[in-house]
């Protein structure tokens, strides 16, 4: 095994630009090789990132710190963990519609639709309203002084654009299908929600770009992951592609990304995985002139497509005759080694790259037999907190997050009570009519506002106070911060207070008139 700085496992370091993929059987060292890669990549100063949809194994790193190994313990201390959904260890919020200074946003509409577009079945017409949408967000918050553009409200921009445009019937259907993907975006109280509720990205883009961090998205399901991960990576496309790549010897980004099947586990058929698979492997090629290598890691190969748009592959144990046949075209495997791929012993590797003139065995290194790690589970949910929460990029990252919420807050808790306000008047003005007047139709119209309240003291309850106030539990608020938070809660509840005052007139009223 090379340990020349230029290479990484016999693969010259600058080839790694062309994405690799690592696939095999559980059991086979993938962890370990990964783990051994990651330490690789450190020594050479090459930023990762890794994408960890299921397990958490990746942050057993950052009980490394006193390891004897002072690369490995470098490594461990400047390892970052985040959890996106997962708001009790360490939150991360995206803003995927953020603009980097230098693009103009058409090109970011058109990246933006692209990406979300990629994560599953959006027919005809649903990209041109996304579209439409966001230019009309864009076009407001440039010109007209609008709110800045939000992911979160995404849906309802869409909505409005289908309302004035079909009949009931087509209507109906295409805001059931966006409802379905998007809907999410702008549920707070959900996982993906979460991620997007404040408009900011926290931790920076650009801090991503340094170092080694590693993302878990063990808290979203599968119909959540691959917009999740696309977006983010949408977010590190823009943000790299109008800054110099300096040194054009090494990648200056590698992102892992394991159990790539999952883009695919949700797809609902071949067509669709198919033209999903194509549109990922045009955002590897639009990654490989930016200089940013992508590690894809699974189990079983991956689709045709995607396997093509790789420089690399690194495969192990294959048991299904139709995976190794794929591989094997892939690879320019020879018959032997295609049928050698059911046999092959844990750490023992098949490596085909574009500099090669064919495929080579190797053995991988065992990362354990060398570095003693505790097992995942010892470090399993919270449990993880007192190795990263007196860490720099934890404490600022936490301060950002907390101080952007509470704004979001604020602003949201400003608007909502003039919303109230406006409520109130208008049922003590009907209430007032109504005492002199019996009507059916006032009768139809306090119930209406009766069911109005109803709603939206849920859904601001649900999208806001619960998140963004700390209502669930989740977050520890700073001396500074709790002060702001008490008078949020403080004025909600007085706001909530009048609204149910209105209520119960309501009810009553209505009551009467349905005993007369």
């Amino acid at each position: 095994m090379s340990n020349m700085n230029n290479n990484l496992l016999g693969i010259l370091l600058v080839d790694l630009c062309k994405h690799i993929f690592i696939g095999a059987m559980p059991g086979h060292f993938k962890s370990s090789l990964i783990r051994f890669i990651l330490i690789s990549l450190f020594k050479r100063a090459i930023p990762v990132i890794v994408f960890e949809p299921g397990k958490s194994e990746y942050r057993t790193m950052k009980a490394m710190t006193c390891s004897d190994d002072p690369d490995v313990s470098s490594l461990a201390q400047e390892t970052r963990i985040y959890t996106p959904g997962d708001d009790r260890v360490s939150p991360i919020r995206i803003d995927p519609l953020a603009r980097p200074e230098g693009m103009p946003d058409t090109q970011k509409i058109d990246n933006a639709v692209e990406t979300i577009c990629m994560s599953g079945d959006y027919f005809d017409p649903l990209p041109q309203i996304i579209y439409e949408a966001l230019s009309t967000d864009y076009y407001r918050y440039r010109h007209k002084n609008g709110s800045k553009p939000h992911i979160g409200r995404l849906f309802e921009k869409c909505e409005k654009i289908l309302f004035t445009r079909y009949g009931q019937e087509v209507r109906d259907n295409l805001i059931g299908a966006l409802s379905s993907r998007l809907s999410k975006l702008s549920d707070g109280y959900s996982a993906m929600g979460r991620i997007f509720s404040c408009g900011e990205n926290i931790p920076s883009t650009q801090s991503l770009l340094t170092g080694c961090t590693i993302i878990e998205l063990k808290a979203l399901g599968d119909s959540d992951f691959p917009l999740a991960v696309l977006l983010k990576l949408g977010a590190i496309r823009d943000a790299v592609e109008h800054t110099p790549w300096l040194d054009k010897s090494k990648p200056r980004l590698v992102i892992i990304l394991e159990e790539s099947h999952r883009f695919f586990a949700n797809l609902s058929n071949k067509d669709l995985a198919d033209k999903v698979a194509e549109a990922i492997s045009n955002m590897l090629k639009e990654l490989r002139a930016l200089g940013i290598s992508l590690f894809l890691v699974n189990q079983d190969p991956l689709p045709r497509s995607i396997l093509k748009a790789t420089g690399t592959i690194l495969v192990g144990r294959q048991i299904e005759g139709g995976d190794r046949q794929l591989i094997a075209d892939c690879m320019m495997l020879s018959d032997i080694q295609r049928d050698s791929l059911a046999f092959l012993r844990p750490r023992d590797f098949f490596l085909f790259s574009e500099s090669f003139s064919r495929a080579v065995k190797i053995r991988v290194p065992d990362i354990y037999q060398k570095i003693s790690m505790p097992f995942a589970d010892e470090l399993a949910g919270e449990r993880i907190l007192p190795y990263i929460k007196n860490d720099k990029w934890f404490t600022d990252c936490r301060e950002a997050r907390i101080t952007a919420e509470l704004k979001l807050l604020g602003e949201k808790l400003y608007a909502f009570s003039v919303d109230a306000e406006k409520m109130y008047h208008d049922v003590i003005k009907t209430l007032s009519v109504a005492k002199k007047i019996k009507c059916e139709v006032l009768v139809r119209k306090a119930i209406h506002f009766d069911r109005q309240i109803e709603d939206s003291l849920c859904d601001f309850h649900k999208n806001y106070m619960v998140p963004l106030a700390g209502i669930d539990g989740n977050t520890d608020y700073a001396e500074h911060h709790e002060w702001f938070r008490v008078r949020c809660v403080d004025r909600f509840e007085k706001i909530e207070k009048r609204l149910i005052e209105c209520q119960n007139k309501l009810k009553k009223y209505t009551k009467i008139q349905g005993a007369l």
